[in-house]
């Protein structure tokens, strides 16, 4: 009995990980959209390389739970952390469970984000590496 319960709980906390992923995710290119109306309204020129470069997170309201800040260079990534990798210019997200996460690259153990305008004052995040929830 404590076996199926045990099971149960992994399972939902997978599902609760990604739900919290996704709801970051959608936040993020909310922030994105609210910040490319805004720079519009003003009559700034939206300089696409330079808005490509920029930290997202800076205009969210409140960081996501997990915040950890520029991705480190090198030592130990905290799981369940988002960063901002300001060398490749990414989201970075380090999974709670990377075995919840099917990898094209079984290297890889981050999600990362990358963000692309797709139109005249729009912009959405795309997976940099190809990756999908189990």
């Amino acid at each position: 009995m404590s076996y199926f319960l045990m099971q149960g709980l992994i399972f939902i906390q997978g599902k609760s990980e990604r739900r919290a992923f996704e709801d970051n995710h959608a936040a993020l290119e909310r922030a994105i959209s609210y910040e490319l109306m805004s720079r519009g309204t003003r009559g700034e020129t939206i300089m696409p390389d330079k808005l490509l470069k920029e930290n997202p997170f800076q205009w969210l309201a409140s960081k996501p739970l997990g915040w950890s800040g520029i991705y480190p260079a090198s030592g130990q990534k905290k799981s369940g952390a988002w960063y901002w990798d300001n060398k490749k210019n990414e989201i970075v997200y380090v999974p709670k469970d990377p075995s919840l996460i099917n990898f094209d690259d079984e290297k890889q153990s981050e999600i990362r984000l990358r963000l692309s305008l797709i139109g005249q004052g729009q912009a959405t995040l795309l997976a940099a590496n190809k990756y999908q929830w189990k």
